[in-house]
């Protein structure tokens, strides 16, 4: 998509924005099932 207004901008932000947090989120989990430690689970899951 190309950028012409403000408003191209700040949707394409968005879709950025959701991206990164829905890779963050994959990570976040991963670390969950690998974490061996409770309260580091348990901290780990608070964040997801």
């Amino acid at each position: 998509m190309s950028i012409n207004t403000l408003e191209d901008l700040y949707i394409e932000q968005l879709k950025e924005m959701k991206s990164a947090n829905s890779q963050a989120l994959e990570a976040t989990k991963r670390l969950v099932e690998a974490a061996s430690d409770a309260d580091l689970m348990q901290a780990l899951n608070v964040g997801a």
